[in-house]
């Protein structure tokens, strides 16, 4: 995947490993985003907003809908305008508003990684309590996150995520298309003022 440092827009490293995770599964941060679209498509909240529209996003990157996954960071990380209503959030200010946390599962969880799956949340949902943040939202992307997909009925195969951890958002598909990723984030902000989190969205 071309990085966002190629495109000028820096991408952070962190992974569960560097925080005690193993070298089979690791939690990627992507970048943090910020939400520019209008709000029909996701309505704002103009006062107590919470998180500014804007959201970090992690990955665990498993099997094939990853490669998805991955063409839409790059287009993302490359774009000199917002796509689809998201950017690269590049706003350092210690004032701005603390983003909501999202781990995007991609692909096939197996019966050799599902404690590695299950850990990688639980380090992010830690994180959130420690800070008084919000549990973090959880994308599944593609019927392998979901169902276990084409697998499902395989020995080595867990039939999706959601007895690991709570997912907010689905996305079918095998693969789904990269612009699905943003509209399952986009979803996360809506499901999010539903739930009275005031999340502020900026139009424009």
């Amino acid at each position: 995947m071309e990085s966002a440092e190629s495109a000028g827009k820096p991408l952070s490293k962190r992974t569960a490993r560097d925080r005690g995770g193993s070298s089979l599964t690791a939690v990627i941060e992507i970048a943090t985003l910020r939400w520019h679209g209008d709000s029909s498509a996701a309505p704002a909240v103009r006062t107590g907003g919470r998180s500014g529209g804007r959201i970090r996003v992690f990955e665990l990157a498993l099997a094939c809908c990853a490669v998805e996954s991955a063409r839409a960071w790059r287009v993302l990380a490359s774009a000199s305008d917002s796509v689809a209503g998201w950017s690269v959030d590049s706003d350092r200010d210690d004032k701005a508003p603390e983003p909501i946390d999202v781990l995007v599962v991609s692909g096939t969880v197996t019966v050799a990684n599902v404690d590695e799956v299950r850990q990688a949340y639980d380090l992010l949902a830690r994180d959130a309590q420690d800070l008084g943040r919000p549990v973090p939202r959880v994308v599944a992307l593609g019927v392998c996150a979901i169902s276990g997909g084409p697998f499902w009925d395989s020995y080595a195969v867990i039939p999706g995520i959601s007895d690991l951890m709570p997912v907010h958002v689905s996305v079918p598909g095998c693969p789904p298309r990269p612009d699905a990723v943003f509209d399952a984030l986009r979803d996360v902000l809506r499901d999010d003022m539903r739930e009275g989190l005031h999340v502020e969205v900026v139009d424009g």
